[in-house]
């Protein structure tokens, strides 16, 4: 199962929902910061989780009498997600992050260039935080599971730029020495 249909079919596990429904979902939970999931993706993954019978679709009201599908997981559906959740939380996944590729390439670029490249991650991350952290006041009190995702994400993006900013220190000290 890919990490966009992952994330569809447990948005559709908390409750039934419409192509649009999740869309919003996705955007106030910030989902996009940390999973693949793009808007125009939505229906595709949603055709292919209902093909594998992992979802199904009932019309119900809509906006201007128009009916909507609305998704349904299946009880195969709910299975694969249980066996997906309980994979994802118990085993460690590698990450192929281009940033270790980056590190690797350090002795062979111009220190101003990684020192100008550092504070501009650096910039990044602290606007991801107060992204997130927006989001997550903007919705409070969010449902435990939501509140986990959101401390999560925030814990990783403050770890990340703490190590930066230790990083481009490292690399000012050295140059100044």
């Amino acid at each position: 199962m890919t990490n966009a249909e992952f994330a569809i079919l447990s948005l559709i596990a908390e409750g039934p929902q419409h192509g649009y429904g999740l869309e919003q979902l996705i955007e106030a939970r910030g989902m996009r910061e940390w999973t693949e999931v793009g808007f125009s993706s939505i229906y595709y993954v949603l055709k292919k989780l209902q093909k594998d019978g992992l979802v199904t679709d009932t019309i119900g009201p809509g906006e201007r009498g128009l009916g909507r599908r609305i998704f349904h997981i299946t009880p195969a559906g709910v299975e694969a997600w249980r066996q997906a959740c309980l994979e994802a939380l118990a085993e460690p996944q590698l990450s192929f992050a281009p940033f270790m590729l980056g590190l690797g390439g350090l002795p062979a670029l111009p220190p101003d260039e990684v020192r100008a490249a550092l504070a501009r991650r650096i910039a990044h991350l602290a606007a991801r935080e107060a992204r997130m952290a927006a989001r997550r006041e903007a919705q409070s009190p969010l449902p435990d599971h939501v509140e986990a995702l959101f401390d999560f994400s925030l814990t990783l993006a403050a770890a990340e730029r703490r190590w930066m900013e230790a990083a481009l220190a490292r690399l000012e000290e050295r140059e100044d020495d």
